[in-house]
């Protein structure tokens, strides 16, 4: 820094110019923050300047005393060590797709049995169409199928579900099928049960009626 002072009318000594490299104005005038003046004023004004100056260079702004201040130590922060728990495992079309399967197949027979349960009551030639034309359109059911476990795997994804519970959805699905199919197996047995009932009781309700028309053994015709 360089200070260049002179002599005014009064006989007082001024500071008419204070240069520096470009962080400091120019001063006037007595105690206008000359570099020897040391009041308060004007010391803290240079001090200002310093900070200034130390932070346009990038360095830490000095303290009260004029030492640097050295940056506090970084502490980890024990809330970020910890690792973050990782997400949902993605579901895909190919985890869904057994369990659409198996369901397709279910309903499809299912269908069937229940078409021609009603073409027996018809006729034999209804109950041949539907034996011949009844089943699903294949590429249909194709379709469904992959168009279903597509479309569920996108869903459970957007819930949030994870995919680790695949075998719990298999094992649901899988016990499903095996429950029903025992059911329809069972109203089935019931069906011919009654049938076979009824046509006993058909049996033995016509008997009476063809014993009476008959003779006795031990009485002859008259003749």
């Amino acid at each position: 820094m360089e200070t260049k002072t002179a002599a005014n009318g009064a006989g007082q000594v001024a500071t008419p110019a204070t240069v520096s490299n470009g962080s400091a104005p120019l001063a006037t005038s007595p105690h206008k923050y000359a570099s020897g003046c040391e009041c308060a004023k004007c010391v803290e004004q240079r001090a200002r300047w310093r900070d200034k100056d130390r932070r346009r260079r990038g360095l830490a702004p000095l303290p009260a005393n004029g030492a640097a201040v050295s940056p506090a130590p970084s502490v980890p922060n024990p809330v970020a060590a910890v690792p973050a728990s990782p997400g949902p495992v993605p579901w895909t079309a190919d985890t869904v797709r057994p369990v659409w399967q198996q369901s397709a197949d279910f309903v499809e027979v299912r269908n069937v049995k229940s078409l021609c349960e009603t073409a027996k009551e018809i006729s034999p030639k209804a109950l041949e169409l539907v034996k011949e034309k009844g089943k699903w359109n294949v590429p249909a059911k194709v379709t469904l199928v992959d168009a279903g476990a597509e479309t569920t795997a996108k869903w459970l994804n957007k819930f949030g579900v994870s995919a680790e519970y695949a075998p719990e959805v298999k094992l649901g699905g899988a016990i499903v099928a095996i429950i029903s199919g025992q059911w329809m197996l069972k109203g089935e047995l019931e069906k011919i049960a009654a049938e076979v009932k009824a046509e006993i009781a058909k049996a033995k309700a016509a008997k009476p009626e063809a014993e009476k028309g008959k003779a006795p053994a031990d009485v002859k015709p008259a003749t």
